[in-house]
């Protein structure tokens, strides 16, 4: 198959799956049967997205999908389509002169071979940052991870910052809440007792509720 890019455009609430990546699966497969009857291979498609907030209703997004290599970008050819929320829709126009600046920021190359971008470690991070990236993952329709709900349930006052910084997803939060609230009273109820020790009184093996017993 020749080098190729394919560019989608839907609208967030058309992208049917349970998820972010419920939802990616859905169309990198759909589009891939369309064109060339068969799934994505990751080993030959490379796959991106801009707008996939998924959290939202009826918001237009864009995916891409880059399958080969080549030397000359230029002459690799763009197909257009549009996903219905029933089907992909070929769109025979050219490209707006907006949409190929965009298509200029994702360079049509191989699998990333650059070094990978130094590791984030969040317990370095400041707790707006933090906050942010949990309010991220409620934009794109993901879940939190449990470090995000291990950093709430030590941090339970910035539940009412992530409402000012995810306001549109008061549902989310409040079911969150309850996780943390319920995550917290269980662990107050499996805390161990203080349990009364007996007192030796000899080295008989007696002690003093033994004593009390006989």
């Amino acid at each position: 198959m020749a080098p190729t890019r394919i560019l989608i455009q839907t609208k967030t609430h058309l992208v049917p799956g349970a998820d972010y990546h419920d939802k990616c699966k859905g169309l990198k497969n759909g589009i891939c049967r369309a064109v060339w009857q068969r799934d994505f291979d990751s080993t030959q498609d490379r796959w991106h997205s801009h707008g996939a907030y998924f959290g939202y209703h009826n918001r237009r997004c864009f995916f891409l999908l880059d399958h080969g290599v080549s030397n000359k970008v230029e002459q690799v050819p763009v197909l257009w389509y549009r996903w219905t929320g029933d089907q992909f829709e070929k769109i025979p126009s050219s490209l707006p002169a907006a949409i190929r600046t965009e298509l200029d920021k994702y360079p049509f190359t191989e699998q990333p071979s650059s070094p990978r971008r130094a590791k984030i470690v969040l317990s370095e991070c400041t707790n707006e940052y933090r906050l942010e990236l949990i309010a991220a993952r409620l934009r794109h329709l993901l879940k939190p991870t449990r470090g995000d709900i291990e950093f709430l349930s030590q941090n339970p006052d910035l539940i009412d910052q992530l409402r000012e910084a995810a306001p549109h997803f008061q549902a989310q939060i409040d079911e969150l809440a309850g996780t943390l609230r319920a995550a917290e009273a269980a662990a107050r109820a499996t805390a161990m007792p203080e349990v009364d020790i007996p007192t030796p009184l000899s080295d008989s093996g007696m002690t003093v509720s033994s004593v009390a017993a006989g």
